[in-house]
């Protein structure tokens, strides 16, 4: 399964969007941390040094494509022997196994 993002590239370097980019990212990443670490934590002007190191690129999406290519060609035996390998990996391959099972019900 794939999605193709076509749109604009924006760079930024202005020091009020890349902080709150920078906080947002560092919240998202942190969280599930015993002690997430914050923004705030390292001493006055740390942070606005490091910022200037940064160039924030920013995708403004205009369209999207996608595609899956799941062995819907393949024997239902071979579809079987992918769902039932994948249905036991990986939090991925269990997606794919699920998104293989909805094709197959789709068709009957």
């Amino acid at each position: 399964m794939t999605v193709l993002a076509h749109g604009t590239l924006v760079v930024h370097d202005d020091p009020v969007w890349l902080r709150d980019l920078v906080s947002r990212l560092t919240d998202r990443h942190e969280a599930d941390r015993p002690k997430p670490w914050s923004l705030e934590e390292p001493p006055a002007g740390y942070i606005d040094s490091m910022l200037r190191g940064i160039v924030g690129v920013e995708l403004r999406i205009d369209r999207l494509e996608g595609k899956r290519k799941l062995n819907q060609n393949r024997s239902a035996a071979d579809q079987d022997g992918v769902i039932e390998a994948f249905a036991a990996g990986s939090p991925g391959e269990q997606a794919v196994a699920a998104a293989m099972e909805e094709i197959r019900a789709k068709r009957g």
